[in-house]
């Protein structure tokens, strides 16, 4: 098969800047290596068909033009990645996985999962590298993400990939950074031949949840330990104020002959944790500095939160409900249901002062719309069902008074509710919350 000439508004006026005089495919393909930017590729894009030429879809210069600009950072390099797509008329399974890789990488996910569909249609074979791309799409949905990654997994297991361990792999990782922790162990539990991306992914989505008792089952279960799996539970420990445990451990990596530069290591997975700076996981890297006496790096940590480091960040909560993302913004009133959330949390707070509960300054006791957690509580409590569980997203450490609000709401109205911080799953449930209050 051939690659179609697409229509000649698609591509610019080729230049001289870049010609063919013998072999256009090996020519086209050592141009490709050599390109920097989207206004380059299109160039030597509008000289491959300028000279006539036209590739088998399944040479190397097709497939290095589409994943070039499949991931190239330029605005509209995507578009672009697509139309070359469209303009092959049998893309195998690799160029199907490059544009899949794009848009799951992009601002436009579900697009991904769209083009999966045609996929399915067209009967192109996946590959165990498929479904990653369609995973991580999942992960960057705004609306229904489970759903869609449920429907992934049925896949994986439907074309027989579920013994697969790269992807089996995604699909662990997916339910872990998810909250969905007993499914991800189900999918660990089901591969043959574990490798030590498995491992890590349990361990880390064990941390997550706040459950290091499972945590270090898991851990001491691992036979082939990497430096990412003694930094992941060191860092555990830490996050959970296991300080001993995390200075017994940190001894114990040293002994084992695993030796990362003390802890730079260890810090530098916490500050990618902590992308927006916000100081939870910075203030846990100075307190691996400290159990590890490295006294002068802990006073120039704290001094950087004081400095520059921290900034305070407008706090945000999300929820999703019936397929639709709802996202609230301290200090914002604009949601169509804000007089029924505004109602509905003066009914909580009565209910929750006749429980005993009383802030502990005036200023805790603001008004709703100061309080994005509160604001989506209220609004899972009014448009869910009871004994429905309520998943939120927030973007910071929750705050020690929503902390008890929410472990006393989930007493009094029997919920269970998930709140997904920068840091950790809380769970709360019957008045408590996996932390142990501690995060």
């Amino acid at each position: 098969m051939e690659v179609k000439v697409m229509a000649p508004h698609f591509l610019p006026s080729p230049t001289s800047q870049f010609s063919f005089e013998t072999n256009a495919s090996t020519q086209t393909l050592s141009l490709l290596k050599r390109c920097s930017n989207m206004e380059e590729l299109k160039q030597i894009h509008a000289q491959v068909f300028k000279k006539g030429y036209a590739f088998d879809d399944n040479t190397r210069p097709v497939r290095k033009l589409l994943a070039f600009c499949s991931s190239a950072p330029d605005s509209g390099s995507l578009a672009y990645a697509q139309k070359v797509f469209d303009g092959i008329h049998s893309p195998n399974t690799f160029m199907w996985n490059t544009i899949l890789r794009g848009y799951a990488n992009s601002t436009q996910p579900e697009q991904a999962l769209f083009l999966y569909r045609r996929m399915l249609a067209d009967s192109v074979p996946q590959n165990a590298y498929t479904f990653p791309f369609l995973l991580k799409a999942c992960s960057g949905l705004s609306s229904s993400p489970l759903e869609e990654t449920k429907q992934i997994h049925a896949q994986v297991v439907k074309f027989g990939f579920g013994f697969d361990v790269f992807a089996a792999n995604s699909l662990l990782h997916a339910y872990a950074v998810s909250g969905r922790i007993k499914s991800a162990r189900l999918v660990f539990e089901r591969i043959p031949q574990r490798d030590v991306v498995s491992w890590n992914s349990m361990i880390d989505g064990y941390i997550k949840c706040g459950e290091m008792g499972m945590t270090y089952e898991i851990f001491k279960g691992m036979t082939d330990k990497n430096v990412v799996s003694w930094t992941t539970m060191i860092s555990g420990y830490v996050g959970a104020g296991m300080y001993k445990e995390a200075l017994n451990l940190y001894h114990e990596m040293q002994d084992s002959g695993v030796k990362p530069d003390n802890v730079a290591l260890i810090g530098e997975m916490l500050i990618e944790r902590d992308p927006d700076h916000s100081g939870s996981n910075i203030l846990h890297l100075a307190n691996i500095y400290a159990i590890a006496e490295e006294w002068d790096k802990t006073v120039e940590v704290r001094k950087q939160m004081t400095d520059q480091r921290v900034c305070k960040l407008l706090g945000c909560s999300s929820i999703s409900l019936n397929g639709i993302f709802h996202e609230f913004v301290a200090g914002d009133t604009s949601h169509p249901q804000m007089d029924k959330i505004n109602d509905m949390w003066n009914r909580i707070s009565k209910r929750l002062k006749q429980e005993g509960y009383k802030p502990t300054t005036e200023e805790k006791e603001t008004a709703i719309h100061q309080n994005s957690d509160k604001l989506a509580i209220a609004f899972g409590l009014i448009g869910t069902k009871p004994g429905v569980t309520i998943r939120i997203i927030k973007n910071l450490r929750v705050c020690e008074d929503s902390h008890t609000v929410t472990k006393l709401i989930s007493k009094v109205y029997s919920r269970e509710i998930v709140m997904r911080d920068i840091a950790r799953f809380h769970h709360f449930k019957n008045g408590k919350c996996s932390c142990g209050d501690y995060w």
